[in-house]
């Protein structure tokens, strides 16, 4: 668990970026300042969180047009954010430090060229190493920002992500390969905190759901991948709902999980229908559609329980 020290290095950086400041320039170095607070929360030498928000904070808002400050400054934030919650912070704090750090991923993405340059950092014995932004910001996407705001959801905190609202544009432009990395991450959560009862929909299932059809109707490019994720997540919805109908549970409400069940099932085998119908071109997307005739004769197997079911009753 990170622990909250912060050292002569943290003072340093703090010195450099300062307060946030929206009006200030981007000052030289930033990149090295956030990312060297970073290190020295992932080395356990911090103890005084508001040292580093304030150092991300300051790089997200002094540095608007620099897409590798932006990004630093989101897995900063998303570091802080994991400490955070082991710590047992209350989670509007945590909230607000996903949140922004979300934002700055998204202003990361909007900014991005894989034609730029990797950015350098030098290390106290005059070594330097490229760092790759992009590719961290996808890796703290995947481990923090993605699960942890549907955590907060799923605990009760409401996020804008699974609202429900339909999006006006997709909010990863270019080749929208994070709108492809947000729905293999989110689509594979829910199964993994299931929870049926009286919050039937604590486990998130209904929400992401919604938040992958949202993405689906802007994010053209990744349409495929999406609608796969979208009949994965239905299929092992209605997977643990039939095993834990089978362990004779939901007594009170047995007919209508049964059928919530059949519905389930049903959308996911549409899900399945339309991707295999899709002229798709990546090679992931087309190795998957190898996989649809099995994934729908696991649906048969499926609708044959359910029926047996809906006959016992």
């Amino acid at each position: 668990m990170i622990r909250y020290a912060l050292a002569a290095l943290a003072t340093a950086a703090g010195a450099v970026l300062g307060a946030p400041q929206a009006e200030a320039e981007c000052p030289e170095g930033a990149f090295q300042h956030v990312y060297s607070i970073r290190a020295a929360m992932l080395a356990g030498q911090v103890q005084d969180a508001n040292t580093p928000y304030s150092v991300a904070m300051a790089g997200i808002q002094q540095c608007p047009d620099d897409p590798d400050v932006q990004g630093i400054s989101s897995t900063a934030l998303a570091v802080l954010a994991s400490g955070l919650v082991n710590s047992g912070q209350d989670a509007a704090t945590v909230q607000a430090l996903l949140e922004s750090a979300f934002n700055a991923a998204l202003v990361n993405e909007r900014l991005y060229s894989s034609m730029s340059a990797a950015p350098t950092v030098k290390f106290a014995d005059g070594t330097e190493k490229a760092v790759y932004p992009y590719s961290e910001v996808n890796h703290y996407l995947k481990t923090v920002i993605y699960p942890e705001l549907l955590r907060l959801q799923i605990e009760g905190a409401p996020q804008a992500m699974f609202s429900g609202e339909t999006l006006e544009a997709c909010p990863y432009p270019g080749n929208q390969d994070r709108a492809r990395l947000e729905a293999e991450t989110l689509s594979q959560l829910p199964g993994k905190t299931f929870t049926y009862g009286a919050k039937k929909e604590a486990s998130g299932f209904r929400e992401v759901e919604q938040r992958l059809l949202a993405l689906r109707s802007v994010c053209e490019k990744q349409k495929p991948a999406i609608t796969w994720e979208l009949a994965q997540l239905t299929q092992q919805r209605g997977s643990k709902l039939l095993e834990y109908l089978g362990h004779g549970n939901y007594a009170d409400a047995r007919a209508a999980v049964i059928a919530e069940t059949r519905a389930v099932t049903e959308r996911s085998k549409a899900y399945y229908r339309e991707f295999w119908d899709m002229d798709v071109t990546d090679s992931r997307d087309r190795q998957n559609q190898d996989f649809v005739s099995n994934r729908i004769g696991n649906l048969g197997l499926a609708f044959i329980e359910i029926e047996r079911l809906e006959n016992a009753d």
